[in-house]
């Protein structure tokens, strides 16, 4: 296990998604701007992070990473920015050990539960899927045995966030104005396919942050050099929500409206829209209490 203190081990930390799975549509928390504390504005809110790679006997390359966080001053731990290779064997171990340190460092500094995974903001890419959905710029599938290799390391499944697909023609209606300087604010990850009709913001009465999903045209398209046609032409098929602030009942049927008029066909989101139906994905989270450190000699 190494804690990653140092410059070079940080940028291991940062950039072992990309060693472990060349190719993969890119994730919201692989943004490397999350794990520094002068980019992120969680941080400047008390948040304390460390940062955690696995390695197993024999291997140099970690085999896994997560992120031990939390809020100054609360009880509720976190684990999050979970990845590990994609062998169960090897990813199980690595998941077990992950937890296992996550959870005696935030033991240490007064936390009684440990609750993921997920980020530091746990409306982004939270919880382990169950189902078969297909993966989505925001909602990232996860392999099939990470539930069952968390519920080995001692977590029970609890909370369970869903996500539905509405066709934006069924909820389209309202408006709000484009608010493009929201594209600052996006992951680097995803930043250069953002599309500024899907930002939009009204004085007083909120915002809404959506992005096209890039990961199945990005499959599709076998890579970003395929998507080239699509960021010039701005021809996508789905957005996804990633934040909303304000009232979803009439944020959401405002990117609806937009998103139609903009050619889209589907809306992901996690603020389901009168009249619904049956989500499309559930993530769960997983989460377990935690003792306090012994004292005394």
């Amino acid at each position: 296990m190494e804690l990653a203190t140092h410059r070079f081990a940080r940028r291991r930390f940062r950039d072992l998604p990309r060693a472990l799975h060349p190719g993969r549509p890119p994730r919201l928390s692989d943004d490397p701007d999350r794990f520094r504390t002068r980019r992120d504005p969680w941080f400047d809110g008390g948040g304390r992070a460390a940062s955690l790679l696995a390695r197993l006997a024999g291997d140099p390359v970690p085999v896994g990473r997560c992120t031990a966080h939390h809020l100054e001053g609360s009880e509720q731990g976190w684990f999050g920015f979970l990845d590990t290779v994609d062998d169960e064997e090897r990813g199980a171990a690595a998941v077990a050990a992950l937890v296992r340190w996550a959870a005696r460092l935030l033991a240490e500094e007064g936390c009684t539960s440990l609750t993921g995974p997920a980020s530091y903001r746990p409306d982004q890419e939270a919880g382990v899927q169950e189902g078969d959905a297909d993966e989505v710029t925001g909602r990232p599938r996860t392999p099939a045995w990470l539930g069952p290799a968390l519920r080995s390391a001692g977590l029970a499944p609890g909370e369970g966030r869903p996500t539905w697909r509405v066709a934006v023609a069924d909820v389209a209606s309202g408006a709000m104005g484009e608010a493009p300087h929201l594209a600052k604010g996006l992951p680097r990850t995803i930043r250069p396919w953002a599309d500024p009709r899907l930002l939009l913001a009204e004085p007083g009465g909120g915002r809404i942050v959506a992005v096209p999903d890039v990961a199945g045209p990005w499959r599709d398209a076998g890579g970003p050099l395929g998507l080239a046609a699509r960021v010039s032409k701005r021809r996508w098929d789905t957005a996804v929500v990633l934040e909303l602030e304000g009232d979803p009942a009439v944020v959401v049927p405002a990117l609806a409206a937009r998103a139609a008029s903009a050619g889209y066909r589907d809306l992901v989101t996690p603020w389901a829209p009168a009249g619904a139906g049956k989500p499309e994905a559930l993530h769960r989270l997983y989460s377990k209490r935690l003792e306090p450190p012994p004292t005394g000699p």
